[in-house]
């Protein structure tokens, strides 16, 4: 399934590349860049296959289901990738790092905190992103209102989901009714 993934999402970049932009153009950009910015982000990409797959290592091994990196590299890029080619909000991609957790015998509910450790990293760093980025504008007397209420709404979504989700997750461990309940 990840290769039929793989390979229709390959077409499609290649249908999108053929029909929206020439291939006189594309040639032009190649022949224009630079080799040295294409390798620093060649490696800044790389970098974030492997930083994923290293927050899913840790969060294995403090499970007690620990995995290799290098096994863990390839999913981080498949997930980045199906991410990119199927756009479902991360759920396509999130679904296949857990079942190529599951396949290499990590038990779904582990596999699934894993995920879930992975995606409030990802939504850490990008809070921090955001916060430096404002604060750069900021001492740089750029910051207007509709920037301040859009970066105040996604800092409320983004501490508020996972707070939600952890929120859940203890209440779910409680009876439906603690206080009714016998102790």
């Amino acid at each position: 399934m990840f290769w039929v993934v793989g390979l229709l999402g390959f077409f499609a970049v290649i249908l999108v590349t053929l029909h929206l932009g020439s291939l006189e153009k594309l040639l032009q950009l190649v022949r224009s860049a630079h080799p040295a910015w294409l390798l620093v982000a060649l490696l800044v990409q790389a970098g974030t296959y492997v930083s994923a797959a290293f927050v899913w290592r840790q969060a294995l091994h403090r499970a007690g289901h620990p995995l290799p990196l290098r096994t863990l590299v390839p999913l981080g890029v498949a997930k980045v990738f199906t991410d990119q080619v199927l756009p479902s909000g991360g759920i396509s991609g999130t679904m296949l790092v857990v079942l190529g957790l599951i396949r290499r015998h990590v038990p779904p509910e582990i596999a699934m905190a894993a995920m879930l450790i992975g995606l409030v990293s990802y939504d850490i760093a990008y809070l921090i992103v955001v916060l430096a980025s404002a604060g750069m504008l900021g001492l740089q007397h750029r910051l207007n209102l509709p920037l301040v209420i859009g970066i105040t709404i996604f800092v409320v979504v983004t501490v508020a989901v996972p707070a939600a989700v952890l929120g859940l997750k203890k209440w779910g461990k409680r009876r439906p009714i603690a206080w009714v309940s016998p102790v």
